[in-house]
């Protein structure tokens, strides 16, 4: 199941980059990232990993997850490594004007029940993406730094 929105943020590519790239900010603008532990030291880099706790549809999923891939101030990916959710997490990052396009998409490997309520589970997923990049957008726009 792919899941992609993106959100125009009037802040330049570099400090949209530098906020979203570290895990520790998540809770923060997304929601369902009800805790964020970084496992390993040192910047975002590829190889990087962190534990989540996630919160979606009444559910409690813990994963670790790695950066996979990192363009700085392009894009990032980070794959689930350990949990039961198996899939990928992709940002990017375009300059627009004085500001920048910021996508987030989601691919993810449904299984068992959640395979069979994939309907329900997309529309969960589009509702709680979209409202998380609102709150990005609102939050980066209005911090001064």
């Amino acid at each position: 199941m792919r899941v992609e929105h993106s959100v125009d943020i009037a802040r330049p590519v570099e400090r949209v980059f530098a906020y979203t790239s570290e895990p520790e900010n998540d809770p923060a603008w997304a929601r369902a990232k009800t805790q964020v532990r970084r496992l390993s030291r040192g910047p975002t880099a590829v190889g990087s990993s962190h534990r989540e706790t996630v919160s979606f549809l009444g559910r409690r999923i813990d994963h670790t997850v790695e950066v996979v891939d990192l363009q700085p101030n392009a894009s990032i990916t980070w794959r689930v490594e350990h949990g039961p959710v198996p899939g990928t997490i992709a940002y990017g990052y375009e300059g627009v004007g004085d500001g920048t396009r910021f996508t987030l998409r989601l691919d993810v490997d449904l299984v068992g029940p959640l395979a069979l309520g994939e309907p329900l589970v997309r529309r969960a997923a589009e509702q709680q993406v979209r409202a998380d990049l609102v709150t990005l957008k609102d939050a980066l726009e209005r911090d001064p730094g």
